[in-house]
Formats: structure tokens, sequence, C-alpha cells
């Protein structure tokens, strides 16, 4: 059964859970220990609550991708004491490209990845207000292929997911998601979409 501990450097709750291969890991609840004693309390339930949950993950007992977004939903609620409203795919992407703009990224390659990002918005329709944290690999995959079918080339395809999976792979760093919908994603062309030879 997962614990629960305290780090001098954390003001957070940590949990401590063992992986199927017996491993123990310590990761942060984001629950902090403070308040009065009834705050403390729910706030280590809470944390206890989210504990158990990492160590289901870790010993692989929910391996379908349902399962695990509601965890990362679950966690996130138990994470805070308010209900957070979930951000879009568009505000996703739109904050992702503010912050490379903020990071001074080349003109050139800014207009590049706004069009990419434009491109694959319009091929969600009306999805692109859903929770960004509720896109699969599929939706990826489906964007993939249309491209292709539309006569763009492999390397053009491949670069469009190379960068629509740099928004995800930011989110990951941050720990705002745990799964990755284009970390699967192909990056070449399958045999229907292979030029003949002459």
């Amino acid at each position: 059964m997962a614990t629960l501990r305290k780090s001098p450097n954390s003001k957070n709750w940590i949990a401590c859970f063992r992986s199927l291969d017996g491993k123990q890991h310590n990761r942060s609840t984001k629950i902090p220990d403070s308040g009065n004693s009834k705050e403390r309390a729910d706030a280590k339930r809470r944390a206890q609550q989210i504990a158990d949950r990492f160590e289901r993950i870790a010993r692989g007992e929910l391996k379908r991708e349902s399962d695990l977004r509601q965890i990362v939903i679950e966690i996130a609620g138990l994470s805070s004491a308010t209900e957070a409203k979930a951000q879009t795919v568009r505000e996703f992407y739109f904050d992702w490209l503010e912050a490379k703009r903020m990071e001074g990224i080349a003109e050139g390659s800014m207009s590049r990845y706004k069009g990419v990002v434009d491109a694959f918005l319009e091929q969600l329709i009306d999805r692109d207000a859903a929770p960004f944290d509720s896109l699969s690999q599929d939706d990826f995959e489906t964007y993939r292929l249309a491209m292709l079918d539309a006569g763009r080339s492999t390397p053009t395809v491949s670069n469009h997911i190379k960068i629509l999976r740099f928004a995800y792979t930011r989110a990951r760093q941050l720990n705002r998601i745990s799964y990755d919908p284009t970390a699967g994603v192909k990056q070449k062309a399958t045999a229907r979409h292979s030029k003949a030879a002459f």
C-alpha cells in the first residue's frame, strides 16, 4: 500500500509507492500539509488517495488509455480545493505558441508552427474546444493520414507531427500530463501512400 511522508524541502505530501518490479518511487502529491487541523486532515486524506492512484499506475493495474486519463482527471481534482476548468485544445496550443514567441523563436519558425497548429485545429473541427488531455493517438493519426491523402509529402507530414509533439513534450516536462498522445504516431508513410517505383 502506498504511504505518505514529509520532506524538509517541500511543503507538499510526498507519495511513496512501489512499481511492479519492486522499485520504490517518491512523487509529490502537490497537496500541502497546511491549514487548521480539519484542513490538514482533509489534505492528508486527498494526498493518500493520490498516492494510491500513483501506485495503481506504477503496478500496471491501469493500462487502458481511458482509465489512465480518468485517473489524471481525478488526481487534478483532488489536488485542488476548487474544480479547475480544463484547458481546451485550442487554448493549449495557443498558450504553447505564445510561450515560443516569448522565448524569442525566429519569425519564420513561429509562422510555420502557427500554420501547423491552425491546420490541426481545423482538422479537429469542433473538437478544438475539448479538454487538451482528452485527445488520443487516433486524433493525430487521423490528421497525419488526411495530410498524406491531400498529397503532402512524407517529410512535410512528419514535420507537422513533430511540431505538434513539441507542445505535449513541454506539457509532460511541466507535469501537466502523464500520457502523450503524439508519442506513438508513425513518422513514415504507410504502403498505400508510398510512391510507386518507376
